[in-house]
């Protein structure tokens, strides 16, 4: 079933501008800009570039909302809570195809096959040695009809496996590691920090699943409202300089954004330190964008085939 953003919105909507976080860094007007951010590492540019000056020295002046999911970020966009946030490709392309005005104006963190951040996991003494081990079986993800479901699935289907006897649990990462254990699921997309964490007690990482999808392509997006960003061209083209900037920089300062990431998160530094970080992009890939567009399609996260350019924001802007 394809997620309902349009009921989300009605239901999240007053719970996400009822709820959201207490705001960092607060100043200026004619240069300011409501940005929601998620505290995971995947989504942290707007911490990393706030922490190292990148907004103050492009004449931006932010006022940061954290929010506990990208969706919660994406339906505080939409209604107009912050003008713009980072969210995942999923929620924009159900926002878009419900008539939810949205657009891309930068990519942020990556899945890489270089260093991959989510993996199909299973227990230390799991029977399951081949992809055809897994028809039928439980499969923990952090949230049904998403990326991680898709990934799983589009895994299987690769390996010449119907998926479509598989059951899919919604669990938290955190608590993956310990059910793959006590053997309450089969398997679990497990990602970071979860991962590094789970790897440590007794989990097998089996496949770096999402290879399916592509080797490398977007898991969190920077998005905004259609008319604020028409209202605003030269802060949304300031933002977005800014977000590949702080990518750039984080991508080889991993000590000093660790930093950052434990002042924002509940993970300690140590854990952020063994983990595998996030990679950012440094520049809009439509064409990577486009093939996570085409899994959803295929596996019916959303109804209908979306192309990336109309996600994106224009040249014009």
């Amino acid at each position: 079933m394809k997620v309902r953003f349009a009921r989300l919105l009605a239901v999240l909507g007053f719970v996400a501008l009822a709820s959201v976080g207490q705001p960092v860094n607060v100043q200026g007007a004619d240069t300011a800009i409501r940005v929601g951010e998620v505290n995971t590492d995947l989504y942290s540019e707007a911490y990393y570039a706030l922490d190292a000056g990148f907004f103050k020295s492009a004449g931006l002046t932010v006022e940061i909302t954290t929010f506990p999911t990208g969706g919660a970020a994406a339906t505080a966009v939409a209604a107009g809570a912050v003008d713009i946030a980072v969210t995942n490709p999923i929620a924009v392309a159900n926002a878009v195809e419900h008539g939810v005005a949205l657009i891309v104006v930068a990519n942020g963190g990556l899945y890489s096959s270089k260093a991959p951040s989510t993996a199909l996991c299973v227990g230390e003494k799991s029977p399951l040695r081949a992809p055809a081990d897994f028809a039928g079986k439980t499969v923990a993800v952090s949230s049904l009809n998403n990326l991680e479901q898709i990934g799983f699935e589009a895994w299987l289907q690769a390996a010449g496996v119907d998926p479509s006897g598989v059951r899919f649990l919604e669990l938290k990462s955190t608590q993956m590691g310990a059910a793959l254990e006590r053997g309450t699921i089969d398997a679990a997309m497990i990602t970071e920090p979860a991962l590094s964490l789970a790897v440590k007690n007794k989990t097998r990482i089996f496949a770096p699943a999402f290879n399916a999808i592509a080797t490398q392509f977007p898991i969190s997006v920077w998005v905004s409202p259609s008319a604020w960003a028409s209202q605003h061209p030269d802060l949304v083209k300031r933002f977005a300089n800014v977000i590949y900037q702080a990518g750039r920089w984080a991508n080889t300062h991993h000590d000093q954004t660790a930093a950052s990431l434990t002042k924002y998160t509940t993970i300690d530094l140590d854990t952020i330190l063994g983990m595998k970080r996030a990679i950012y992009a440094e520049s809009l890939d439509a064409q990577a964008l486009q093939k996570e567009l085409d899994m959803a399609y295929k596996y019916k996260l959303i109804g209908r085939p979306l192309e990336a350019s109309q996600l994106l924001l224009s040249e014009e802007h």
